[in-house]
C-alpha cells in the first residue's frame, strides 16, 4: 500500500520522487507558494517578529501577509525547521495519502465494500481525482485544505463519540472555515460534540494566545476584520456567491483596496464576519469598501444557501447518506465564503465518490434475526463497517446492526447476521446520478481560467456563455444540490437501521 501511495504521488508529479530521493535524474521540485507562506509565518513566530506587520518578501518580488489565526503559524513552525524540499515532499505525500484514506473510508462506509477493497479501490479513484483541479492546485500552492477536510472527516466518522468536535474545533482554530461544520453536529442534535467543538477552538486559540498574546491581540481585533486583504474577488477563480456577483456586476467596489495574490494571501476564506457587518451597516445606510445593494444581495444570497444545505442536509441524513450530507455541508462554506478558490474545493472530489457511492453501487445491508440465549452459534461479531453516524447508538463503534437486536439481548445472544439487499439512499434513475457525475468530474478537471479570459477585471466583460464556464463550480453545486434534496429516500434511516452506526 505505501508502494501504491508513492506511486500516486508521482503520477501527479514526477519531480516528487526526484526531491525525494535527492533529485537525480530528476527535474527540481516545483515551488510551492502557500508552503512558502506558512514557513515564513513560523519563521517570524520563531525569531519572536510580528506576524500581521504587514506583507513579507516571499520569493522574487512576491509580498504577502500571513492571514491565518495564530496557532496555525505554531503548528506550521516544523515546516519552518525542515528544509523547504523536505517540507514540500512532506506535504505532498500528506496531501495525496489523505486524499486516498478519505476516499477509501467513503467507498468502505457508502458502497458497503469491505475495508481491504475499499483501500485499493481508493488507490485508483485517488490516481485519477488528485488531478482534478482542487486536489491539484492543493498540491500545486502547497495548500492544508486537504488536512483540514481530514481532520473535519475524521471527526464526524472515525473519533469515538466522547471525543467528536475536539479535531473540528482545532480545524476552526488553524481556519476559520471550518466553523460551518458546527452545523453537521447541530442537524444531528450531538449537542455534546458542538459543546466540544466550542471547547477546542477555544482552547487550541487560548493556548496561542498565551504564548502569541501580542499577535493575537492584533490578529483577533484587527486583521481579521481588513476585508481588503483577500482581494481579487471577481477574480475567475473565486467559485463563490460573492465572486459571482461581483463577475455579474451586481457588486461593485467604490474604492480600491490592496489586494493579495491568489495564493495564501486569499486563502484564509477569512473576512466573513466583516463582510456581513459592512452588511448590516449598508443596510442602516452606511456605505463602506463594497457597494450597498452589493453587499445586501450577498447576505440574502447566503442565507438563502444555509436554508437550502440545511434542508438538503436533513434529507441526506434521513435518507442514510452522511457522507453525502457532510460533503453539502462543505459546500455552504464554499457558497458563503468571500473567496472560495478552486483549491478550496476539495470535498468536491469525495462529494462525487460518495454521490456514486449512495446512487450507484450495490447496497448489501446486515440484517438481524432474533437468537435464543442458548444458541451456540449467537455472536456480538462487530460487522465491518464502523461508520460512526446513528447519533441515537449508546457505543462508540459497536455493529452496525446492533440497534435491530432486541432491548436487553446480552452479547451472547442478540442474533445472527446476514446480508440483504436494501434500497440505494439516492433514489431516481441511474442516467441521472451518471450524468451530474460525469459533469462533475468534468466541471473540477478544468480550471475555469482555463476556459475564459481573465485577470486585469476582464472577467467583468464576459458574454453569455462565458459567464456560464467561468462560474462552472457554482452552477454544477446548484444542480447538485436540487437533485440531492429531490431524490434522497425519506426515512430510510429508520427502515434501514443497520446502515447506520455510532
Amino acid at each position: 500500500m505505501v508502494g501504491a501511495l508513492s506511486a500516486l504521488a508521482a503520477v501527479l508529479d514526477p519531480r516528487a520522487l526526484g526531491a525525494l530521493f535527492g533529485g537525480v535524474g530528476f527535474p527540481a521540485f516545483p515551488y510551492h507558494l502557500d508552503l512558502d507562506v506558512y514557513r515564513v509565518g513560523a519563521q517570524r513566530v520563531l525569531d519572536g517578529l510580528e506576524l500581521y506587520s504587514g506583507h513579507f518578501h516571499i520569493i522574487g518580488d512576491i509580498y504577502l501577509p500571513f492571514t491565518y489565526p495564530p496557532i496555525s503559524a505554531l503548528l506550521f513552525t516544523p515546516l519552518a525547521v525542515l528544509p523547504y524540499t523536505a517540507s514540500s515532499v512532506l506535504l505532498t505525500l500528506a496531501t495525496v495519502t489523505l486524499t486516498w484514506w478519505i476516499l477509501a473510508h467513503t467507498v468502505h462506509l457508502a458502497a458497503w465494500v469491505d475495508r481491504r477493497s475499499a483501500a485499493w479501490v481508493a488507490v485508483g479513484l485517488a490516481a485519477v481525482l488528485i488531478h482534478l483541479s482542487p486536489i491539484h492546485t492543493s498540491i500545486t500552492y502547497g495548500q492544508i485544505n486537504v488536512l483540514l477536510m481530514a481532520m473535519v472527516f475524521a471527526d464526524a466518522f472515525i473519533v469515538p463519540r466522547r471525543f467528536r468536535g475536539l479535531l473540528t474545533g482545532l480545524a476552526v482554530s488553524i481556519k476559520l472555515t471550518p466553523a460551518v461544520f458546527g452545523l453537521w453536529f447541530l442537524l444531528r442534535k450531538e449537542w455534546g460534540s458542538v459543546v466540544r467543538m466550542g471547547l477546542g477552538a477555544i482552547g487550541a486559540t487560548g493556548l496561542a494566545w498565551l504564548i502569541l498574546p501580542r499577535d493575537s491581540v492584533k490578529y483577533w481585533t484587527e486583521t481579521l476584520r481588513e476585508t481588503g486583504r483577500i482581494g481579487g474577488e471577481e477574480y475567475a477563480l473565486n467559485q463563490s456567491l460573492n465572486g459571482l456577483l461581483y463577475r455579474l456586476g451586481l457588486r461593485t467596489k467604490t474604492s480600491e483596496g490592496g489586494g493579495a495574490a491568489v495564493g495564501d494571501g486569499a486563502a484564509n476564506g477569512g473576512g466573513v464576519g466583516g463582510q456581513v457587518g459592512e452588511a448590516l451597516r449598508t443596510a442602516e445606510g452606511m456605505h463602506g469598501v463594497h457597494g450597498v445593494h452589493g453587499a445586501q444581495l450577498w447576505l440574502v444570497l447566503v442565507i438563502l444557501a444555509l436554508i437550502v444545505v440545511a434542508f438538503v442536509m436533513v434529507r441526506l441524513l434521513r435518507a442514510n447518506a452522511p457522507i453525502v450530507a457532510l460533503c453539502v455541508n462543505a459546500l455552504f462554506a464554499l457558497l458563503a465564503s468571500p473567496v472560495s478558490w478552486s483549491h478550496h474545493w476539495c470535498w468536491a472530489p469525495v462529494l462525487l465518490v460518495a454521490i456514486g457511492s449512495y446512487a450507484l453501487a450495490e447496497q448489501n445491508t446486515r440484517k438481524r434475526a432474533p437468537a435464543t440465549s442458548n444458541d451456540p452459534t449467537a455472536s456480538d461479531a462487530s460487522a465491518d463497517h464502523d461508520d460512526p453516524t446513528a447519533s441515537d447508538a449508546s457505543a462508540d463503534h459497536d455493529d452496525p446492526a446492533a440497534s435491530d437486536a432486541p432491548a436487553g439481548t446480552t452479547s451472547t445472544s442478540r442474533a445472527t447476521s446476514s446480508f440483504t439487499r436494501t434500497e440505494h439512499a439516492l433514489a431516481g434513475p441511474r442516467w441521472m446520478w451518471i450524468a451530474l457525475l460525469i459533469t462533475g468530474f468534468l466541471a473540477f478537471a478544468l480550471e475555469p481560467t482555463t476556459l475564459v479570459p481573465f485577470n486585469d477585471h476582464r472577467e467583468l466583460d464576459w458574454n453569455f456563455w462565458q459567464r456560464f464556464a467561468g462560474n462552472i463550480y457554482l452552477w454544477w453545486t446548484l444542480i447538485a444540490l436540487l437533485l440531492l434534496g429531490f431524490f434522497a429516500r425519506k426515512h430510510l434511516a429508520e427502515s434501514s437501521r443497520s446502515l447506520t452506526v455510532p
